[in-house]
């Protein structure tokens, strides 16, 4: 409770300023909370209200503390929230509804009068009930008798602000939004204002910006639930109290006592107390999971990067704050090194995604649920349950309005070998591994590069013997693009034919189709979701294949060195010169690493 840390400053005459409050000696008590005259109230401060002089406003909503209001701006605003340090220019101290109840005598319910909204009483006698009267309260109608409810429950103890636990996950909770608010990148707002629902901003802005409602402007904002157990934690982890009259909205409670089954109310609350179990109204807050469960746990992400990070070959940093977008640094630099931002600096960052099946793992293996509010980016689920087939959401989340995974393009599918046998089987003994900086390496072998990317490089120069050398996406005059060889890598995988059924391909995998045409077809570098070979650029067609008839060629040295042409045209997928070797990288590292 209590003040507000710095010292006052130099005020004028008292009687004269106003920063000076008479001592009535007359009254029954002369408390810090005497000038609140015994109420609470009926308004919920927000930087948008215009506050007059001698009320009583409740700061935050639902938190049992008020603040007497003794000074505004000429417009009759206040910008500074009763909280801040400043705000004993404007504002009394804190005072809850039980030290306000002392403080103007201690009054006891008294059935002739009249009372206004926010008055507090004691009822019974002596009991230590204390009630707060609502815009209801009829002449006559008794404290936790009343039907309809014209009284509230003064809380003993003041409560944290429902949703309490968005300050344990380091969530900034910015209070109601209207349209003329500007809003940045991972702020949350209430809207409608007193309702209980919240918002987050999932559209990167990088400056305050006006953005449309949520709930209509779904580029801009995705629902966030009440972390349950945070929320209820920082509450003081309460029981479910049948004597309540009622509930604010997403209070959480737990019930029956010593169970850790937890219930989370709807937003707007509850009017009349039903046992939690019993009412809808209680959700059990296992169905809301998307914002307080791990994501991306199996990369070791060093933080978010900015212009002044210096980075070095292998970190993965996020970018942008909260976007759930993830880079790792491609280049080996001798010392850490200043680069491009991720996205925009193509030859330092190759995008990276979560492990599937390590942060499904860490999650609980849970299966997607077509009556959750929304899920966190970079949320894998299971689909169909107990298939086997996951999908991952991207990175800025998925409203309730996303579709079935599978269905919706917004999950996206974890790719799985179709195959035992890995993809460019046909590579054989040159195939040396993954490069990285510490490779001694010798002309004529393969490397993949970056790891798992299914992307492929041949060092061309010759007279390399186990020497290092600079990376792939560097030095363009020794490494060349090497695609896996069409015909070899299909038969090693066993003449594989297009399954319509599978949820997705690994990258550089053979198919034939249609059955039995001869055709084929290569999955690009990074894997795809399943769709039709010769429908979508993500299969690349292999030359048809070879006739057994061109292996009876004559021993004619033009027609072996034609021959010979044909067959490394039709074994493999047609070369790509420099700038085609950069696109085809940024799309690899767009669809790469999925796992």
């Amino acid at each position: 409770m209590g003040g507000f840390g710095p010292t006052p400053v130099t005020t004028g005459e008292p009687g004269v300023d106003q920063h000076w409050i008479e001592c009535k000696t007359d009254d029954i008590s002369t408390g810090p909370c005497s000038q609140f005259n015994g109420s609470v109230g009926d308004e919920v401060w927000s930087p948008n209200s215009i506050v007059v002089v001698g009320e009583v406003y409740e700061y935050p909503s639902n938190s049992g503390l008020y603040y007497y209001a003794h000074t505004v701006d000429p417009n009759g605003m206040v910008t500074v929230a009763p909280d801040e340090a400043q705000a004993y220019e404007f504002w009394s101290r804190d005072c809850t509804c039980e030290e306000i109840w002392f403080d103007a005598g201690m009054p006891v319910w008294d059935a002739s009068v009249p009372y206004d909204t926010g008055m507090v009483v004691e009822y019974p006698p002596n009991t230590g009930n204390i009630w707060i009267a609502t815009d209801s309260s009829q002449v006559g109608d008794a404290p936790g008798n009343s039907s309809p409810l014209v009284w509230n429950k003064c809380m003993s103890e003041p409560q944290s602000d429902p949703c309490a636990g968005f300050d344990a996950l380091g969530i900034e909770f910015m209070g109601p939004w209207d349209p003329s608010v500007q809003v940045e990148f991972g702020q949350v707002y209430e809207y409608p204002a007193g309702d209980g629902i919240y918002y987050e901003v999932i559209n990167p802005v990088t400056t305050a910006t006006n953005v449309g409602a949520p709930g209509v402007d779904f580029d801009s904002w995705a629902p966030i639930a009440c972390p349950c157990k945070d929320t209820w934690e920082a509450n003081g982890q309460p029981v479910w109290d049948d004597t309540m009259p009622d509930y604010p909205g997403n209070f959480v409670v737990e019930w029956p006592a010593g169970s850790m089954s937890l219930w989370i109310t709807e937003g707007g609350g509850l009017a009349v107390n039903v046992e939690p179990g019993t009412d809808p109204h209680w959700m059990p807050c296992k169905e809301k999971p998307a914002k307080v469960n791990s994501t991306c746990a199996g990369l070791d992400v060093l933080g978010v990067w900015d212009s002044s990070t210096l980075v070095n070959y292998g970190q993965i940093y996020e970018y942008p704050a909260q976007s759930g977008m993830f880079y790792e640094v491609l280049i080996a630099f001798l010392q850490p090194t200043q680069v491009g931002a991720p996205g925009i600096d193509l030859v330092a960052w190759g995008m990276i995604n979560c492990p599937c099946e390590e942060t499904w793992d860490i999650n609980g293996q849970p299966v997607w649920d077509p009556n959750n509010s929304g899920y966190a980016g970079n949320y894998v689920v299971e689909w169909p349950a107990n298939s086997g087939i996951l999908y991952i959401s991207e990175g800025g989340g998925l409203t309730s309005g996303a579709g079935e995974p599978g269905i919706d393009g917004h999950w996206i599918a974890c790719n799985k070998n179709s195959s035992n046998i890995g993809p460019c089987a046909g590579f054989s003994g040159m195939y040396s591994g993954v490069w990285d900086p510490t490779v001694a390496v010798t002309t004529g072998e393969i490397y993949e590069y970056p790891a798992q990317s299914g992307i492929y490089y041949e060092l061309v120069a010759q007279g390399y013997n186990n020497q290092i050398t600079s990376s792939p996406v560097i030095d363009l005059d020794i490494w060349s693009l090497k695609q896996c060889p069409c015909d070899d890598t299909w038969t090693a995988n066993g003449e594989p034919v297009w399954d319509a059924s599978l949820a997705a391909y690994p990258g550089n995998y053979v198919v034939e189709w249609p059955a039995n045409s001869g055709t084929l077809y290569i999955s690009e570098g990074g894997g795809i979701g399943n769709v039709e070979p010769g429908t979508d650029g993500h299969w690349i067609p292999c030359d048809k294949l070879k006739s057994s008839s061109d292996n009876d060629n004559t021993n004619n040295t033009d027609d072996t060195d034609t021959t010979d042409k044909e067959e490394e045209d039709d074994e493999s997928v047609p070369a790509i010169g420099i700038v085609g070797t950069m696109v085809a990288l940024t799309i690899g590292f767009m669809v790469a690493r999925k796992d």
